[in-house]
């Protein structure tokens, strides 16, 4: 990208994550975990990146972690990766987290 507005790079960015989740489709479909996994993974990554460069405040963030959250689990699943979800204790509250 030669624009540096961070719109352009957060729309940039959510367009890889939805190519890469669809990739990820298309490899299941062709019962190609491995491949599947890394698709997810990129997908991932690509929403984590996009959402450095979105407003928390607006309703697309919280559309993006949730992306961002279900294509890691999709990832780590068809990699096979031992993970289960965890909330850690802190202050008066849990965070959400990953053990792997």
């Amino acid at each position: 990208m030669n624009n540096e507005s961070p719109h352009e790079w957060s729309v940039a960015f959510f367009a890889h994550a939805e190519n890469s989740a669809k990739n990820a489709v298309a490899a299941m479909a062709e019962n190609r975990h491995e491949l599947a996994a890394q698709y997810y993974l990129g997908a991932a990554y690509a929403n984590k990146a996009a959402l450095q460069f979105c407003d928390p405040a607006t309703p697309g963030y919280i559309e993006g972690v949730k992306a961002m959250q279900s294509a890691f689990v999709s990832g780590a699943t068809y990699l096979g990766a031992p993970i289960r979800s965890i909330e850690v204790p802190h202050r008066d509250t849990t965070l959400p987290g990953y053990y792997l």
